[in-house]
Order: C-alpha cells, then sequence, then structure tokens
C-alpha cells in the first residue's frame, strides 16, 4: 500500500492545528529541509532531517545541528507537549537524534495493529510511505 503527501498539504496542517510557519524542502530521497522562523520578523533557521533507520516500530530521524538549532527543537518539543501527546517522541539532542515509536501514536495504534511500514522516501514535491498488510 502506497501513502503519499504533499509538503504543502503537510505546511498547511501545521499551520492550521499548530498556528506555526514552516517551510518544507525535498534534499534527497533520504533527507528533507525544514524552514522554521520563531518570530515573524526573525530570520528563518532552516534544518536538514534524514531518515536514519525505519523498522516496524521505530523511525530514527537525524539532524543537523547548526548554532541554535538545538534550542528551536526544544521550544517546538515544549510547544508540542501543550497540544498533543508526545510520548511517542524522544530527542537527544547531544547526538541529534530523534526517535518516533509508531505504535504509540494515539490514533494510529490501532491501525497499526494491521499495518507495518517497510519503506519511506521523498522525491521533490511529496513524502512517499509504503505499508504493508500484517
Amino acid at each position: 500500500m502506497q501513502i503519499t503527501i504533499s509538503y504543502p498539504e503537510i505546511e498547511r496542517f501545521i499551520q492550521t492545528h499548530y498556528q506555526r510557519m514552516m517551510k518544507i524542502q525535498f534534499v534527497d530521497s533520504q533527507t528533507f529541509a525544514v524552514s522554521y522562523s520563531p518570530y515573524r520578523f526573525m530570520p528563518s533557521v532552516q534544518v536538514h532531517v534524514r531518515i536514519q533507520n525505519l523498522s516496524e516500530e521505530t523511525v530514527v530521524l537525524v539532524y543537523n545541528g547548526r548554532r541554535g538549532v538545538n534550542l528551536i527543537i526544544r521550544g517546538l518539543l515544549s510547544f508540542m507537549k501543550e497540544k498533543i501527546n508526545t510520548d511517542f517522541l524522544s530527542v537527544d539532542s547531544k547526538r541529534q537524534i530523534i526517535w518516533i515509536n509508531l505504535n504509540s501514536i494515539n490514533g494510529i495504534d490501532k491501525a497499526y495493529q494491521y499495518i507495518t511500514p517497510s519503506d519511506i522516501y521523498f522525491d521533490q514535491e511529496r513524502i512517499h510511505l509504503t505499508l504493508e498488510i500484517r
């Protein structure tokens, strides 16, 4: 089963639900860039995020740690914790790694009993996720 989602669709979702403007761009098949400005008149900060590993239960992401990136990521996670349950996320800012525990994401956990991810990659316009039926 193939699921695709465009970068503008993700950007609109984040804007609508979290009132944050982000820009997502393709870098390569395993990497995307996220640009974010914490304040309206502040220059944006860009973070490259790469899929390091995808297993049945976990997605492991690594990000670049340019100056200030760790502070922004901690701020975003703090903001997210106020809006949603973030128990599915673990972040090691020293090693610049994010773990996403897929079967702990509220709303996905029920579907996850029947499907499992087998591949994820990026192209110029969207994210592609391949799922297999268990």
